[in-house]
């Protein structure tokens, strides 16, 4: 086949290659690399079964205990999937090996974040959406499992059950979305799941992001002293709603957060950073975690990691503090290069590389240039970036240094095609005859070498100069994977 013909096939996979590695539901998941073995705990959305797929890893459940909103699942017999699906979020407790592929499963809870009618819903684009539901924002798009309903199909109104992954806005990027109803009726089960505050015990009060839920009548017999507290985090189940919109709640419990030990031999854990307290001192959803000199990075590197990046992160904890053996930087498209051009419907491109158009939308971090500048032609930046409904999305546009001579190019992506000694990264053809190649970890490797250990849709970084014709002269491919 040839290398135009590749290119042709290429963007019909590649979104699908790119959705499986960020946890869209597929049947089947390839196993991550390396990992530390041990008794163990896995936080993150299913990504398939047979057994069950989280963060990689292939759990054993037919032992396994499952808690569905705090009610026994069903047994393996009578439902395989264990009462699961794609997408939810759940913590699996368990072993996992020592080449971190997989495990099996004790203990799997899954713990909804909310279920209830949509108050407001709007497009952030062609390709997501934004809604307001019992209080919480939730982001629907492309890296959403629809179950009853789709994205277009939801209307304001509509119950639906969500589960994600909260970001350091509180918002919950729906990884599972579940419909339920046309419209709320009371005596439906409806509930969400929070931190606690502006508690008022006079009124028997307290807020959920924006939602007031009244607990003067809810069973609160499992928190600690029988009584809601600020900051603590809870779940909020009833059936009705008061005279000024208020969750009228029939329970109020704990609930645990994220991985929710202090201490395991092997515990991964899918989110977005919350928190940034040095060079390499982190906070993904609320798990503290720091890396060393031996970190493994995929898909990035340590000074890449930000407030909103979403990552997957592996390692040992102890006494709440995840060392990281890898970190895997789920929005794996990277863009690095001068701006070409701006153009009206958002979309920009970038020096050397015409074939991406890159969009933003009202999601989009902006970082680095000063208030009120708007990006322009020949500011240097480097883009994070996801494949959405056939698009190049940017997650993160950061202003760099600028380049004097303008001539740096970086691209990072899914290989869509191989041809001889080419390859091709979302439409980009790179020639890699005369230039470095090296392994994930660094080390050189010859043609035969690379190639023999390259397959379609592996992470690929290629760097090279922008050459006086509006070219790329490539110097360096590197694996990722």
């Amino acid at each position: 086949m040839t290398l135009a013909a590749c290119r042709r096939r290429a963007w019909g996979m590649i979104a699908a290659a790119v959705l499986a590695g960020c946890g869209a539901g597929v049947e089947e998941s390839s196993v991550a690399d390396g990992g530390t073995g041990g008794t163990g705990i896995a936080y993150g959305s299913v990504t398939g079964f047979g057994s069950v797929f989280v963060n990689g890893v292939r759990f054993d459940t037919t032992s396994a205990a499952v808690l569905l909103d705090g009610l026994p699942g069903p047994d393996p017999m009578s439902d395989p999937r264990r009462g699961l699906a794609e997408g939810m979020v759940i913590r699996v407790e368990g072993t996992i090996d020592p080449g971190g592929s997989t495990g099996n499963a004790s203990r799997i809870t899954y713990g909804r974040n909310l279920a209830g009618p949509i108050g407001d819903l709007a497009d952030v684009d062609a390709n997501t959406r934004r809604a307001t539901v019992l209080g919480q924002t939730v982001i629907l798009d492309g890296q959403t499992v629809f179950r009853g309903t789709g994205l277009g199909g939801l209307t304001t109104g509509n119950v639906i059950e969500v589960s994600g992954l909260v970001d350091e806005q509180d918002r919950i990027h729906a990884t599972y979305v579940e419909w339920k109803a046309d419209a709320f009726q009371p005596g439906m089960a409806i509930g969400v799941t929070g931190t606690v505050e502006g508690l008022n015990e006079g009124r028997r009060t307290f807020r959920l992001g924006s939602l007031t839920v009244d607990y003067a009548s809810a069973d609160t017999g499992d928190l600690p002293g029988g009584v809601p507290a600020n900051g603590s985090y809870v779940a909020a189940n009833g059936s009705s709603f008061g005279p000024a919109g208020a969750l009228v709640a029939t329970r109020v419990g704990p609930e645990v957060e994220g991985i929710g030990v202090p201490d395991a031999e092997a515990a991964e854990i899918e989110g977005f950073v919350t928190a940034v307290n040095g060079p390499n001192d982190f906070v993904i959803g609320n798990q503290r975690f720091v890396t060393t000199a031996a970190t493994f990075f995929k898909g990035g590197l340590v000074t890449d990691v930000a407030v909103g990046t979403r990552l997957e992160v592996e390692g040992a904890l102890m006494a709440g503090l995840l060392t990281a053996d890898k970190v895997e930087f789920r929005d794996g498209i990277a863009l690095e290069s001068a701006v070409a051009a701006v153009y009206d419907d958002g979309s920009l491109t970038l020096k050397g590389l015409p074939e991406i158009a890159v969009y933003r939308n009202p999601l989009t971090r902006i970082d680095g240039f000063d208030p009120g500048k708007a990006i322009a032609p020949d500011d240097r930046v480097k883009i994070r970036a996801r494949v959405t409904g056939g698009r190049v999305v940017a997650s993160k546009i950061e202003e760099k240094d600028v380049d004097p001579e303008k001539t740096k190019v970086e691209l990072q992506g899914p290989v869509g095609a191989i041809a001889g000694s080419a390859l091709v990264i979302l439409g980009v053809e790179i020639d890699t005859a005369g230039t470095v190649l090296r392994d994930a970890a660094g080390q050189p490797l010859a043609p035969e070498q690379f190639f023999a250990a390259l397959s379609l849709y592996d992470l690929v970084e290629a760097e090279g100069l922008l050459e006086g014709d509006g070219t790329v002269r490539w110097s360096e491919v590197e694996l990722e994977d």
